[in-house]
């Protein structure tokens, strides 16, 4: 690209070169990504564009530096900067405002919140068809059949079926990261329902129970008290009768 200008003392041409020809990389990438949006495709993107952006800042150190002691230096800060360059990259190139691992726990959040186990399929369908950008989402014992991915729920008959994502994109890595998340947490408060609705039918079983066991001895205890008073005060048992 730049070899016509070889008799010019231009310092360090062969790196200029290469980064000449590598900076039309991660916009190839990322123009894919807008026109494909192949699964897998974001993470792809992330981690070459965070490691060029990474491998550039090693190859200028090495070059500026002089001693081994600033490479190693400037070799640790790279090493730390990898995880909000990656944020930076998800935020700038792919448009997520938010890190995934605080989206899995806002809908965590929100399934917890769940107290009833009759609101759960329609409540939990609706928080998911938002996140996930989903023109529906279903809770049901069998999957359906035109859904774009299903994700069995563990330890019940309930499946989670994910239909076609709005405007017709393709779902990427993150939001079935979300999905294979959000079965795991529906699994875990599912239970959790369960066993809160079976403590409370058990409860009411056991009053029930000892109502039928209290109630006899009231009724035999009023008949004796009658009994008395209709010798003793004849009157009053007829009030008492009444009541």
């Amino acid at each position: 690209m730049l070899s016509g200008y070889w008799h010019l003392p231009v310092p360090l041409l062969p790196y200029i070169e290469l980064a000449a020809m590598l900076t039309s990389v991660p916009f190839v990438i990322a123009t894919a990504y807008r026109l494909y949006q192949f699964p897998f495709m974001d993470a792809f993107i992330r981690e070459v564009i965070a490691g060029s952006i990474l491998l550039v800042g090693f190859v200028a150190s090495v070059l500026v530096l002089t001693n081994r002691f600033g490479v190693i230096a400037c070799t640790v800060i790279l090493a730390y900067c990898k995880a909000p360059l990656t944020r930076w990259v998800e935020r700038t190139f792919l448009g997520y405002e938010e890190p995934v691992e605080a989206q899995e726990e806002r809908i965590g959040n929100a399934i917890r919140a769940l107290t009833r186990l009759d609101e759960f399929g329609a409540r939990v369908s609706e928080i998911l068809a938002t996140e996930l950008e989903a023109d529906w989402v279903e809770i049901n014992s069998a999957p359906r059949s035109d859904a774009a991915h299903r994700f069995e729920i563990p330890g019940s008959d309930l499946s989670l079926s994910i239909g076609p994502r709005a405007a017709g994109r393709q779902y990427m890595s993150r939001q079935l990261r979300l999905a294979r998340t959000a079965a795991l947490q529906l699994a875990a408060h599912h239970h959790q329902l369960m066993q809160h609705e079976m403590r409370e039918l058990t409860a009411r079983a056991q009053m029930r129970t000892l109502q039928a066991q209290i109630n006899p001895h009231f009724l035999f205890n009023t008949l004796n008290v009658l009994a008395n008073l209709i010798h003793s005060n004849p009157s009053k048992a007829e009030r008492v009768t009444e009541e």
